[in-house]
């Protein structure tokens, strides 16, 4: 048997609240900042005629979002946001929302642990 198993790392219903929302929170920010990422850098390189462009520049909203906590560091180290996405950009906001979204996963798990425990202490009175 893996070690990991004895110890019970991978068994999710042992994991608290906190720990599930950060897991949760850093997997969701990486997978819809790849996707929509790379959903814009396709419509960078295709026609501005084409009919799918104007759908996936519907896109541009919820990457306002999510982009956000990039656009923030850039603007405390006084770095300039690149116009057009590369790889090395989107790799860095994956990895700045990743931290960012688990942080705020965490924060909301740890919150749901706490009020699920006072719902309980008050139930018991």
């Amino acid at each position: 048997m893996n070690e990991s198993n004895k110890l019970g790392i991978l068994k999710w219903r042992s994991w608290s609240a906190a720990w599930k929302g950060m897991v949760i929170g850093a997997a969701l920010a990486a997978f819809m900042t790849i996707f929509i990422d790379s959903i814009l850098l396709m419509t960078q390189h295709a026609s501005q005629n084409s009919p799918l462009t104007g759908l996936l520049y519907l896109l541009l909203v919820p990457d306002i979002l999510i982009a956000m906590p990039a656009w923030f560091i850039c603007y405390l180290c006084d770095w300039r946001y690149p116009e057009y996405l590369t790889a090395g950009w989107i790799c860095f906001i994956v990895t700045i929302n990743t931290m960012v979204y688990g942080m705020l996963g965490y924060l909301v798990g740890w919150g749901i642990q706490r009020l699920v425990k006072l719902v309980r202490v008050i139930r018991k009175k």
